[in-house]
């Protein structure tokens, strides 16, 4: 049986000489309008925190400072999760990281009051460090195991209207997936969305980490990742309409020689998960 852990990249040994480990991110740089960084300063102050960052965890997202991506802003279910989000509905981010597509949602409208964060370990008082807003982005985090949820999370159960899990289900092998989706539905109730991005694949398969480590996770197709989420209804009582597609990095306006390391056949998949009952 799979161990139930949040946090598998505890067993990548600390090195930076992983493929996701870019040693120049220049490409990634976009002046830092929000934080307030003088120009001249932003590059130094993205490399220092991304150093920070890979002392926590040596996390692929880190090595290619995806915290300079939103991701969250291409879904389809965007614009109704904004909506929902000024009329009153709830929202969690789980494996929230430095925060910073809980900003972007923010910064397009959405009041903070019914927002949360969740993470399993603590990037959230660096995302403060690299946005420089501690004063005015009053959010706090939830530093729990989403598999062994503690009082942060009990409190949020079945009061969540909206769930955005990025970039989380792919690091884990099918049985801990699946025990995922059981723990992290009971958070949701009729009408709840879950929408995120991870890694896919058209011909499912098995994914082992770096040498030396015990990591291993299963990267899943739109057909498996939608066999889930019923399997995952049937367990729970529930009922679930999944729409998943894959895409291609360069639609996301990634390099895929960034992420060539996975295999070339890995792509994006995008999914929307809406509770019916």
């Amino acid at each position: 049986m799979a161990t139930k852990t949040s946090d598998p990249m505890v067993t990548v040994p600390r090195s930076k000489e992983y493929a996701w480990w870019l040693e120049n991110i220049d490409h990634r740089i976009t002046p830092e309008n929000y934080s307030k960084i003088p120009p001249e300063d932003v590059r130094q102050h993205i490399y220092d925190i991304r150093e920070k960052a890979w002392n926590i965890r040596q996390y692929p997202c880190t090595g290619m400072a995806r915290f300079l991506d939103n991701l969250v802003t291409r879904s389809p279910a965007y614009s109704t999760v904004i909506s929902r989000l000024q009329n009153g509905d709830s929202f969690v981010d789980i494996g929230c990281f430095l925060g910073q597509e809980l900003r972007q949602i923010v910064a397009d409208g959405a009041p903070t009051d019914h927002l949360h964060a969740v993470d399993v370990i603590n990037h959230w008082d660096l995302g403060y460090e690299f946005f420089r807003d501690a004063d005015k982005f009053k959010i706090d985090l939830i530093e729990e195991d989403m598999m062994h949820p503690g009082p942060g999370l009990q409190a949020l159960q079945g009061k969540m209207d909206i769930i955005l899990v990025n970039q989380v289900f792919h690091q884990w092998v099918l049985e801990v997936q699946t025990e995922a989706a059981v723990e992290l539905v009971k958070l949701s109730r009729p009408g709840s969305l879950i929408f995120g991005y991870q890694a896919g694949v058209k011909v499912p398969r098995e994914y082992l980490g770096p040498k030396g480590s015990q990591y291993k996770a299963f990267l899943q197709s739109p057909e498996t990742w939608k066999k889930m989420w019923d399997e995952v209804g049937e367990r729970t009582g529930m009922v679930f309409r999944t729409e998943a597609k894959l895409l291609t990095w360069e639609e996301l306006g990634h390099d895929p020689e960034e992420t060539a390391y996975m295999g070339r056949e890995v792509l994006m998949m995008e999914f929307v998960i809406t509770r019916e009952k």
